[in-house]
């Protein structure tokens, strides 16, 4: 009955401390695409309504070799903006959908990036050290009585000299 808030305030703060590095990594990658796409953005905005796939398609389609080439580095710098909105789109819910999305969907490469450079930390503040030596005062208590029982159980009865048991 106890327990349970208890975990629940352990996960809030684990997440707590995680959150930051992820949503910070995300952000700066982020911001870092949509800056590299914002010139291609320009283009088509200006060309394609806004299309860059249309753009894309465009510079597939020309004779031009150096237009050609230059496809693939857009639909790259295109595909990675798609996926960290989608990433971003993903983690503007609440904790237990934040949770569920990096169970889900989350992108392999930035949760191996964010594990990397990821210091775990807990804040331990008076609570959580008093839950914590509570926890493991009815964990041992628990092992102890669990041992008692089992030594009261196993123990060889004693028997009377004649060799009739004890009462």
């Amino acid at each position: 009955r106890h327990l349970r808030p208890m975990l629940e305030d352990i996960k809030k703060k684990l997440w707590a401390t995680a959150k930051p590095y992820i949503e910070k990594r995300l952000d700066a990658h982020f911001i870092e695409v949509k800056n590299n796409l914002r010139g291609y953005q320009e283009i088509a905005d200006k060309y394609y309504g806004g299309s860059v796939e249309a753009l894309i398609r465009k510079h597939e389609s020309s004779e031009d070799p150096t237009f050609k080439d230059e496809a693939r580095p857009i639909e790259n710098i295109y595909a990675r903006f798609l996926r960290f909105s989608a990433q971003k789109a993903g983690l503007a819910t609440d904790l237990a959908g934040k949770v569920a999305f990096l169970f889900t969907d989350r992108d392999r490469e930035l949760m191996e990036e964010v594990s990397q450079n990821y210091s775990f930390t807990i804040p331990l503040d008076r609570q959580a050290v008093v839950a914590g030596f509570l926890f493991a005062a009815v964990v041992l208590l628990a092992v102890e009585l669990l041992l008692a029982l089992l030594r009261l159980l196993l123990r060889p009865q004693r028997r009377k000299f004649d060799g009739a048991p004890v009462r």
